[in-house]
């Protein structure tokens, strides 16, 4: 996978207190995650075409193998338990070579080499897809942040306030606004 130094899921979440922050730091997230996808696109790329070799390689030794066993049968089939005297027939040769303990071996030698490489494709391609939905999150966050402006714009935020401090909750915090907001119109009236 390709290497992730950062947590997706806590870099699309967004700080409504933080807005400013958030509007700065979120084009570098995206860059960061579009990046990483990048990284997995091309190791999936890779994987693909290690998948591919690995399939001919293994399709190859094993075509070598049968061709090596089908002549052995043919030159002395009694090896083979067939008729010495009597010209071995087709089935009788497939049936051979497929019972060699050497095509055996190679063939499943081959599955496990196409297996481990169709394992590790198979994640390539998860790492790719979750990676590409992380820069989606972060696009999504700019639409979040957008919408959060808008409401912190629209006053939005000093009614959360006062349901906040009319449940007595962040009491603290809600006095200490008030008084800024006190001095902050105190300033405003001309002297």
């Amino acid at each position: 996978m390709a290497q992730i130094e950062r947590d997706y899921m806590a870099d699309s979440e967004v700080d409504k207190h933080n807005l400013d922050a958030e509007w700065t730091q979120n084009p570098n997230n995206f860059m960061y995650w579009a990046e990483r996808a990048a990284d997995a696109k091309a190791e999936r790329m890779n994987l693909e075409e290690n998948l591919k070799v690995i399939k001919a390689e293994t399709k190859k030794d094993l075509d070598l193998m049968r061709a090596q066993i089908d002549s052995e049968v043919r030159a002395m089939p009694q090896r083979f338990s067939l008729e010495k005297d009597k010209k071995p027939t087709e089935n009788a040769i497939t049936s051979a070579i497929i019972l060699d303990e050497r095509y055996i071996k190679v063939d499943a030698d081959g599955a496990g080499l196409v297996k481990g490489a169709w394992d590790e494709y198979v994640a390539a391609v998860r790492d790719e897809d979750i990676l590409q939905s992380a820069t989606k999150a972060m696009a999504m966050k700019s639409s979040s942040i957008d919408g959060l402006t808008t409401l912190f714009t629209r006053n939005y935020y000093p009614r959360v306030q006062k349901v906040a401090r009319d449940s007595g909750v962040a009491e603290g915090q809600a006095e200490q606004k008030a008084v800024l907001g006190k001095a902050m119109v105190r300033r405003r009236k001309p002297v």
